[in-house]
This record gives C-alpha cells, structure tokens and sequence, in this order.
C-alpha cells in the first residue's frame, strides 16, 4: 500500500517495479496517482501504462489495485467539493454505489473501508455510513481504513482536523486494525494513537504512511519529535507491504532496491 505515485518517472518506475517484485495479492493506493488534476488525460495513460509494464509479479501477472482519491485527482480550479469535479478519476473507476467512500471484503479474514478525505465529498458527509459500515464488518478477522489526507502527519504539512473529528472516534469504537494515509510525501508510522492525540495501547489505532511512492519527497520538521505517537519517519520513497496470519499482521516499509526501511507487526484485535 501506498500513494502518491508520480513522478519523476524514473522513482515511479522503480517503485512499480518492486511492487510487482514483492507479489502481493493486490495494491491498496491511496490516491495521487497519475496526477492529473482532472484535467489532463495524457497522466493517465502514462500512469497505466507504468503499472502494466512494471507491476508485474514474477509469474507474470499484473498486479489488481484498489483505489481511494486524492487531491490532485480532483480539478484544483473548482470551488467546493463535487463529485463532478473528478471526471477521470470517475471514468477509470466506477466504484461501489458510485461512491468515493467505498468497503471492500476478502473472502471471510479481511475488509476494508476506503475513504474521501474532503476531496470530492467533505468527511462529516461520509461519518454515519461509515459507523453503520465499521459496524456491519465487525464479523472480519482484519480491518483496515485507508484515505489520502492524514490526520496524525509529521507536520510537513497541516493535518486533516476533519478526519480526526468524524472518523478517528470511529476507529477507535470499532478496532480497526490500522489506518493508512497519504499526501505528504514522507514515510510514517505511529504507535497506536487515539483522537485526543495520546498513545494508547489498548484503544489506539496505528496510522501508517504518508504517500512517498514515487514523487519527490519532503523535509520533516525537527519539531515531529516532540509528537508522542511518532514511531517512526523518514523522508523516503517506500510501499508499505502488509502480510496478514492468523494472530498478527507484519508491515515492512520497502523501497525501490528492495531495501527494508522500517517493520513492525500488530497483534489481531477480533475473533
């Protein structure tokens, strides 16, 4: 899992390239991929084909993805948020219901719920449908809560207040097992945290991220250490790989050589 994709062209590459190498049974990309803005459609087709040559498994299958929008899929010259306003993105993937805020399940072990971090629809608009959702998926071994705009960053840029307000509370009622974000270009990965902002072992939920796949990254502030809940950071391209067992799930941060960044592993939290 990850986000924000392009470019330089030659990291994207790479990056897809070792997604392919690791064989996941699918991609979980949290938005910014082609980079578009909406608005140009040559992005698209040159992202795409970037994932047919290069997502490749070592049996030679293209690796599925699963998809959540991002800013830069939405036109940047509207005012407000509409689903009108994301017309390439809405072409290439009709999703559940016609709708950015989506679940998804695999077989009877996982589910997850895909969000739209006030991109094409505001947070607050999504907020009952995922509480009757997280409640409905509570029979699943693991659940996961991916969306672009973090909540719990390292402070190159604002966090969302929006996401912390409406949908944390919510993670943290129906154990979700961990939320993956996106948007600011770094790698990230907190312990378990709770709304407030306090570490919490027991009720926390870990954030993980922050959308470095294969754009230029950022600088982090000296001023993230002083945020308890921050596990680990760096700024680095890297995919997030989730391997899932009957008792705990290990992720391992990679980048493009292959290269092991950062791991750790979470315990299963439902029956």
């Amino acid at each position: 899992t990850g986000g924000d994709m392009s470019d330089p062209p030659a990291v994207l590459h790479a990056m897809n390239q070792r997604c392919g190498a690791l064989a996941p049974d699918f991609a979980l990309l949290g938005g910014d991929l082609a980079y578009a803005n909406a608005v140009t459609h040559d992005r698209w087709y040159w992202w795409l084909d970037s994932w047919r040559d290069h997502a490749v498994a070592p049996d030679g299958r293209n690796i599925p993805m699963v998809v959540a929008i991002g800013n830069h899929e939405v036109n940047p010259h509207e005012q407000g948020l509409s689903r009108s306003f994301a017309p390439l993105f809405n072409s290439l993937f009709p999703l559940p219901d016609d709708n950015t805020a989506y679940s998804l399940t695999f077989g009877n072990y996982l589910a997850f719920v895909l969000l739209d971090s006030d991109h094409s629809q505001p947070a607050a608009r999504q907020t009952a449908w995922l509480n009757k959702e997280l409640d409905s998926l509570q029979t699943y071994p693991w659940l996961f809560a991916c969306y672009h705009k973090p909540t719990f960053g390292t402070q190159v840029k604002r966090d969302n207040g929006n996401v912390r307000r409406e949908w944390c509370p919510l993670f943290e009622k129906f154990n979700v097992d961990a939320v993956f974000e996106n948007d600011h270009h770094v790698l990230k990965r907190t312990l378990p945290v709770t709304s407030d902002g306090k570490t919490d072992t027991i009720n926390g939920v870990p954030y993980f991220g922050d959308g470095s796949w294969g754009v230029n990254v950022r600088k982090i502030p000296k001023s993230v250490n002083d945020l308890e809940y921050m596990a680990h950071h760096g700024s680095l391209n890297h995919l997030w790989m989730v391997e899932l067992g009957t008792k705990k799930a290990k992720l391992t941060a990679f980048d493009a050589a292959g290269k092991e960044l950062d791991s750790t592993t979470i315990p299963l939290s439902r029956k």
